[in-house]
């Protein structure tokens, strides 16, 4: 009994001593794991910790990132604080905490990594738990700060001399202060530029694509073209005030388009669209060196500044613009913009004038002088429409062949009478029957437009001697000639109508030459007679007349249009009188047909053959 208590005592001893060692390891176990993953949690490694130091010593990672993938990065890491710092070497670095980095893209930051055991005072932002502190330095970005521009390279150092980005070149100084911007006019864009042939000089945003039209210029400049990425079609910036800026010379920056015409070396002229050669006087500077700002889409715009030669668009942490551009002298920062008042939106209501100061050629501007500075193929102004170049010189008048006033359409009908064109006035009312109100006159007539100062119908007219001119035809019919348009050197173009003169071009030697013309000084021509219907017998031998009053031929300044030949003369038609009235009809007969005229009936044979735009009316008579 003595020996089996003994060996009982002795096994509960030895298993008190396997449970207190068990307890033991597993105590042990235990701390090792919770060092273990707080090592993990400090370094993201296990061994790291365990084997990189003693718990006194600061030690410097040598984790560092950037954006660039550059190995190479060189920032003294010992270099403690925030903010604008100059490093021992010599270079401008600014480090940031995580919430000012947090305002910056990753390709725009250097990450640095400073961990500290034991020493919450070893830098600010150090964190109670980890004792680690993260450090992040500005790269590949521009700084605003403090009224001054920086910028820092892939590496995190300040430029302190000559950085260029696009096409403009920055010039620090040795604290890394900007001090000049300079455009370039070489460059060309980037070598990995991409849509570069459709797009010339393209810059994107996520929302939105600006580049310039290149065969629309005004001078050196070409116009400003946007196309929104959710769109398919491209805009004008300014819509019909067209928006011109040298090629490169534009950024965007919170949905607004910034650009500028760089001002150049002034000269009579320069070289435009096919090299044609454009004036480079007034119209260019008045957007040289001005910096505008304008939303695609808005009818208006804003000055960010004057006399600028390069800029540099920032948006600051809420996202607005600020402004950074150089005026020859200083560097000047803004933010705040102000509205261009003269900005000229060239709508169909506005009043135009033709300028023809420079005698040999005609600009198109506004009342007030400011030129029509819009490249167009059909520019309405008032009664005519015009072919523009960029800089407002009137290339091409469009022709028209109608004018409806009162309700009525009225036209000039010309024919061929043994040999001599003859020509009458003509008026067609809403139901489409045609009315003679003019005896007939010699000449052809074409290009008719109206003057709504003088209720009268101002054409461009040839006569059978040679001599070209104007006419000033009444809504009565009577005819008469401007005597100051009298000329027999070429044919006369009329251009424009304003202040009781009409405005027109003909050539001499060669030579366009400019000139006004009194529309109160005439020579009677041909005299109203009351309204003869034109009959016909058979409806297909008349064309109905379809133009409406603003229809115009194809914009140019084409030959004198043909006209037919002799052709019988038609029966049925009554005998005129000694006014000249008398009922005309169509149609084939033996009978001579008479001439509308101011007296009595002629004896003409065959008559005349009369045509507008195809139109053919043969008169009968006794």
């Amino acid at each position: 009994m003595a020996q089996r208590r003994n060996r009982n005592r002795r096994n509960r001893k030895s298993s008190n001593a396997v449970s207190v060692i068990s307890a033991i390891a597993l105590l042990v176990i235990a701390v090792l794991m919770v060092v273990f993953v707080g090592a993990y949690i400090r370094n993201n490694s296990l061994f790291g910790s365990l084997f990189g130091g003693s718990a006194e010593e600061t030690v410097l990672s040598t984790e560092e990132s950037s954006g660039s993938d550059d190995s190479d990065i060189d920032i003294d890491l010992s270099e403690t604080g925030f903010g604008l710092l100059t490093l021992a070497g010599g270079d401008i670095v600014y480090a940031m905490d995580e919430d000012e980095a947090s305002a910056y893209e990753e390709d725009q930051l250097i990450e640095a990594f400073i961990s500290s055991e034991g020493a919450e005072s070893e830098g600010a932002g150090a964190s109670e738990t980890s004792g680690r502190v993260e450090r992040y330095y500005l790269a590949n970005s521009f700084l605003d700060l403090n009224g001054n521009l920086y910028y820092f390279d892939q590496e995190g150092h300040a430029c302190t001399s000559d950085c260029q980005e696009g096409a403009f070149i920055f010039n620090y100084d040795d604290d890394g202060i900007l001090k000049e911007i300079n455009y370039d006019e070489g460059y060309d864009g980037d070598e990995d530029e991409s849509g570069r042939d459709d797009y010339a000089g393209l810059i994107t945003t996520k929302a939105l694509w600006v580049y310039v039209d290149e065969k629309n210029k005004l001078g050196s400049y070409s116009e400003l073209m946007y196309k929104k990425t959710t769109e398919s079609l491209s805009h004008s910036l300014g819509g019909a005030a067209v928006q011109y800026a040298s090629p490169y010379a534009y950024s965007i920056a919170d949905g607004t388009v910034f650009y500028l015409a760089v001002p150049a070396e002034k000269s009579n002229s320069v070289s435009g669209e096919s090299g044609a050669s454009v004036s480079a006087g007034s119209v260019t500077e008045l957007i040289e060196g001005k910096l505008y700002a304008m939303k695609p889409g808005a009818d208006s715009r804003y000055i960010a500044g004057e006399h600028v030669l390069g800029f540099k668009v920032l948006e600051d942490r809420g996202g607005d613009p600020v402004v950074y551009y150089y005026d020859g002298e200083n560097i000047v920062r803004t933010d705040s913009f102000e509205k261009d008042e003269d900005l000229i939106l060239f709508t169909e209501d506005a009043e135009y004038v033709v300028n023809i100061d420079e005698g040999d050629r005609a600009y198109l501007t506004l009342a007030g002088g400011q030129r029509v500075t819009l490249q167009s193929d059909d520019f309405k102004a008032g009664n005519f429409r015009y072919a523009l170049a960029a800089d407002g010189e009137i290339l091409k008048v469009a022709e028209k062949t109608t004018v409806s006033t009162g309700g009525y359409t009225y036209s000039v009908q010309s024919g061929e009478s043994f040999g001599e064109t003859k020509s009458r006035v003509i008026r067609k009312d809403n139901n489409g029957t045609e009315e003679v109100i003019s005896s007939e006159f010699s000449g052809i007539t074409y290009n008719l437009h109206y003057d709504f100062d003088s209720y009268r119908i101002i054409a461009e007219y040839k006569g059978n001697d040679g001599t070209n001119g104007l006419l000033s035809i009444s809504k009565d019919g009577d005819v008469e000639f401007l005597e100051d348009s009298a000329t027999d050197s070429s044919r006369v173009v009329l251009y424009g109508i304003q202040d009781s003169k009409a405005i027109c071009k003909r050539t001499e030697n060669g030579e366009d030459v400019f000139y006004s013309v009194r529309l109160g000084a005439t020579v009677p021509l041909a005299v109203a007679v009351d309204p003869s219907v034109i009959v016909s017998n058979d409806p297909g031998d008349i064309e109905t007349e379809t133009q409406a009053a603003d229809d115009y031929d194809t914009v140019n300044q084409g030959e004198v249009p043909v006209i037919t030949g002799e052709a019988p003369g038609g029966s049925g038609g009554q005998t005129g009188t000694d006014s000249g009235e008398g009922v005309i009809s169509a149609g084939p007969g033996s009978q001579d047909g008479a001439q509308i005229g101011n007296g009595p009936g002629g004896s003409t044979s065959g008559g005349v053959i009369y045509e507008t735009r195809g139109e053919t009316i043969g008169p009968g008579g006794n």
